[in-house]
């Protein structure tokens, strides 16, 4: 009883405060002739269970124009062809920026779409896109083989389905004709099959978004109710609308996926020229960002080329290379390697200044992609930056590796260990053997410093024991060592074009 009263007297004070609103802005406006509006409701009671033919008795009381109160939306009703063509064709723009129902507010669409956006640069731009790679002459000259073969499969279809005696479903028939023809149009790809039950879950999708945004809806007359979304429609749009994003999502991953492999064909296709589109902005803009960014106070050095910069000045010996710049530029000068500025410093004082004086200013070093393999970086305190973690590495190698009491410690390891390769060498010389200098260093750097950590030797000078991880080494310090196009073009990153990350994190994840 206590909520019933609650509910009347909510309903009383709305009721009160539209009847007050309308008496303080009883200022008529220019609107059309039409029936007197009843308090909040407006004239929603007049439009009856069929609203074409109720709007067509209500026009010949006041006229081929004539505005309603629906709820607390004016609307304006015309019902005349000659002002139906005076507003859609000579007042289009005026008439352009329509109501959006709120179905359609469901994930933001409508910001997205030419059908409900107002004319702007957005609603320019998409019209023009969808003008010259849609709906363009050359375009459907184009896809006049496709249209033709769809009529086709849709009369074969029509054959069999009479051949079987079983009755042809025209809506599902015509539906999966149009989606096909739409989507070989955008991706080159059939969504449906007219014999099978394939895309199933897109023709759902459709019909529910179609019979969601066609149900009458509280809140497109009491927008106050947006909120409380009484029917649930916005709910239930917002989720067709995802699981299709995600849809056309995988279709998108997998064309960007086949255009990194070039294992796609479809050149002409809407979505490939999208793309294709996407990444030239991306490059205009970024080509644009650094043009105005100002200029910072580098070194003097030779003019970067466009896009590759100064790496043809390196040559097949970067280091004589180098040394014949500096003649000309100084000892220290700046490179622009692709995308990124590097300064050289090719003075011993200049070298004592950077590296002692002014260390920590130049500790945050560009770290190489290679060595991004498995987050490697993020975790050796040669490539972190000043920080607590690297301070914290920095400390337990000083006190437990490097420090003096430890050295000491570790003396009689390091001479034992001499003493083992001088051994090695002699038992080669008596058995007439060349020294494999690299690997007995290798050999005795590895069992110094595993003793060091683990106690243990893991390798033999005079066996050929532990090869798998001498060979570990030796492929992560060749990989490591390559030249690396990443390096000097991070916006390749994601593609690592020589493959080193991946090789790199398959050795890192062996070792």
């Amino acid at each position: 009883m206590e909520f019933l009263s609650f509910i009347l007297y909510l309903l009383l004070t709305i009721i009160l405060l539209q009847v007050l609103r309308s008496l303080l802005t009883r200022t008529r406006s220019n609107l059309p002739p039409g029936p007197g509006p009843l308090p909040i409701v407006g004239n929603l009671l007049k439009l009856g269970d069929k609203p074409h033919k109720s709007l067509a008795e209500l026009a010949k009381t006041h006229g081929p124009i004539m505005s309603l109160k629906l709820g607390q939306i004016t609307t304006v009703v015309i019902s005349s062809s000659a002002l139906a063509k005076e507003v859609l064709q000579k007042q289009d723009l005026a008439f352009s920026t329509r109501f959006i129902p709120n179905a359609l507010h469901a994930e933001e669409q409508y910001k997205y779409s030419v059908v409900w956006l107002p004319v702007s640069d957005r609603w320019r731009s998409l019209r023009k896109i969808m003008n010259s790679n849609i709906f363009s002459g050359s375009r459907l000259d184009a896809n006049q083989n496709l249209r033709q073969q769809k009529v086709k499969e849709l009369i074969a279809y029509a054959g069999k389905c009479c051949q079987d005696g079983v009755a042809v479903d025209i809506g599902s028939a015509a539906f999966t004709t149009s989606l096909n023809l739409l989507s070989n149009t955008v991706f080159s790809v059939d969504l449906a099959g007219l014999s099978q039950e394939s895309a199933r879950e897109f023709r759902d999708l459709v019909t529910k978004i179609t019979m969601e945004a066609g149900k009458p809806n509280l809140v497109d007359y009491f927008p106050v109710l947006a909120k409380i979304d009484p029917h649930g429609i916005k709910g239930r749009m917002t989720d067709h609308f995802r699981k299709m994003l995600q849809l056309f999502g995988g279709l998108i991953d997998e064309r960007v996926k086949l255009r990194k492999l070039q294992k796609t064909n479809a050149e002409n296709d809407v979505i490939d020229i999208l793309l294709t589109l996407a990444i030239t902005l991306l490059q205009a803009l970024h080509s644009i960002r650094r043009r105005n960014e100002p200029r910072s106070k580098l070194p003097p050095g030779p003019a970067p080329l466009p896009v590759i910069g100064n790496l043809l000045n390196l040559g097949d010996k970067p280091h004589k290379s180098m040394a014949e710049l500096a003649k000309t530029h100084g000892p220290i000068m700046s490179l622009k390697l692709g995308p990124m500025t590097a300064v050289v410093i090719s003075s011993p004082a200049l070298a004592k200044e950077v590296l002692q004086k002014q260390d920590l200013a130049f500790s945050f070093r560009t770290i190489p992609n290679a060595v991004q393999a498995c987050d490697q970086h993020k975790y050796s305190a040669i490539w972190l930056p000043v920080s607590d973690r690297w301070r914290s590495l920095r400390k337990i190698m000083a006190s437990n590796m490097f420090s003096g009491s430890r050295l000491d410690a570790n003396q009689n390891l390091r001479r034992e260990k001499v003493k083992e390769l001088i051994s090695y060498a002699e038992k080669c010389c008596q058995d007439g053997v060349a020294v494999d200098i690299g690997r007995a260093a290798f050999t005795t750097s590895l069992n110094m410093l595993s003793n060091t950590v683990f106690s243990v030797d893991l390798a033999d000078l005079s066996l050929d024991s532990l090869k798998e991880f001498r060979d570990l080494i030796c492929n992560i310090t060749a990989e490591a060592g390559k030249p690396n196009a990443v390096d000097y073009f991070p916006v390749l990153a994601k593609i690592d074009p020589q493959g080193i990350l991946r090789y790199k994190e398959t050795y890192d994840g062996s070792s």
